[in-house]
């Protein structure tokens, strides 16, 4: 049954509070209120809050809902809504009540700068390694970043930690209510930090390569990236040009492996999950670190190693050659294809369907000053290694 929707924004006590009210039935979030310890100077443009609102309780919005989002928006934010909700939930649509057509869109503000969304792992620190200067905003939960990511962050010259209840207002704890969720404090703090893009997106191993499963040649044209630009905050994936092999050795050569943190799990870095042995296995090929192989030796890793193909195969193809691995890991995987040289190099020519975003050229280019871009026999391998047996 449509629900009829309303959301609040207020500052007071030091925080930015997002409100909601009006969820009806036996899906309805567990706190309906939102909040992030960061009070803008400037308040964000009304279309970017309506957003911040709308991907804070994107698991509660449903087809045929009516929302009243806090101020009155621009045209803009009825297209994107809809645009979200006709790819993702269907034909049915969600009405704005407070659409102002006398409102423009946000523009980009002059002498504006990236900003980059930094997550601790390998793929945002490569990024921040290369180009120490752009400033970092990273979110962590309402019990504040852990030490270990603390101390990463705190060796940046421009950092932002914005402490907030997001994952844990949920049902379920610890999960996004939407992956892009991620961009709620870039949202609230746009036009007081004079944010032209946003800088994120997860390494090529996982965009483009499907964790070495399939090619997936559509990825950039993913309605999330038309409607954040539509809305004036232009949302670039930048490390989906890096494979995890490529980060790591980036990481190892200008010495800031120390600081990734690559795993959540008691305040980072488990030495037991899939993917903390997975980017061990990225350092180790580079000469960083040691892998306790006998905390992996676990039937959760087994069953993930026995399946087919294996999952992020791509990644770990390429560690093997360079790095001891025990026999049960063998026996589990079996033959595991290589492509080493190609991953190696920067698919950056995957990055141009954004070339007319704020920053792109230096970007790219400040990138390219550590990495060798792919050549076109590199990209026709990459694309293909699905096939590989």
């Amino acid at each position: 049954m449509p629900q009829t929707l309303k959301f609040e924004y207020k500052t007071e006590e030091g925080r930015v509070s997002l409100k909601g009210y009006g969820f009806e039935g036996t899906k309805t979030p567990k706190d309906n209120e939102i909040w992030f310890d960061y009070i803008p100077k400037e308040r964000a443009h009304p279309d970017l809050i309506a957003f911040a609102c709308y991907l804070s309780f994107w698991p509660f919005i449903r087809g045929g809902d009516t929302v009243e989002f806090p101020f009155p928006v621009s045209p803009r934010i009825q297209e994107a809504v809809n645009k979200i909700h006709y790819t993702y939930r269907g034909k049915e649509h969600v009405t704005v009540l407070n659409v102002d057509p006398k409102i423009e869109p946000r523009q980009t503000p002059e002498n504006n700068t990236p900003v980059l969304l930094y997550g601790g792992g390998v793929d945002s620190l490569c990024v921040h390694t290369i180009m120490p200067e752009i400033p970092i905003i990273f979110i962590a939960g309402h019990n504040g970043p852990g030490l270990r990511i603390q101390k990463a962050i705190a060796q940046a010259p421009d950092y932002h930690i914005v402490t907030s209840n997001l994952r844990t207002s949920l049902n379920q704890p610890g999960n996004w209510p939407v992956s892009t969720a991620i961009l709620v404090p870039a949202l609230l703090s746009a036009d007081d930090r004079k944010i032209g893009v946003v800088l994120s997106g997860a390494n090529l191993d996982s965009l483009f390569m499907g964790a070495g499963t399939v090619w997936k040649s559509e990825v950039l044209k993913s309605p999330w990236f038309e409607v954040f630009e539509s809305i004036g905050l232009p949302y670039f994936p930048i490390s989906g040009a890096l494979s995890v092999h490529l980060a790591c050795r980036t990481l190892v050569e200008k010495g800031t492996a120390s600081r990734a943190v690559y795993c959540e799990i008691k305040g980072g870095n488990c030495g037991r999950c899939f993917k903390c042995m997975r980017r061990q296995m990225g350092l180790k090929a580079w000469g960083y670190g040691d892998i306790n192989w006998d905390s992996y030796n676990h039937s959760v890793i087994h069953e993930l190693l026995e399946q087919r193909p294996v999952l992020y195969r791509n990644t770990m193809g390429v560690a093997i050659p360079h790095i001891e691995v025990p026999d049960w890991f063998t026996e589990k995987t079996g033959h595991i294809p290589d492509i080493g040289s190609s991953l190696n190099k920067a698919y950056v020519q995957g990055l141009q369907p954004f070339s007319h975003y704020p920053h792109y050229d230096e970007l790219l280019s400040r990138i390219l000053t550590v990495v060798e871009p792919m050549t076109e026999k590199d990209i026709q391998i990459i694309k293909g290694f699905h096939k590989c047996l």
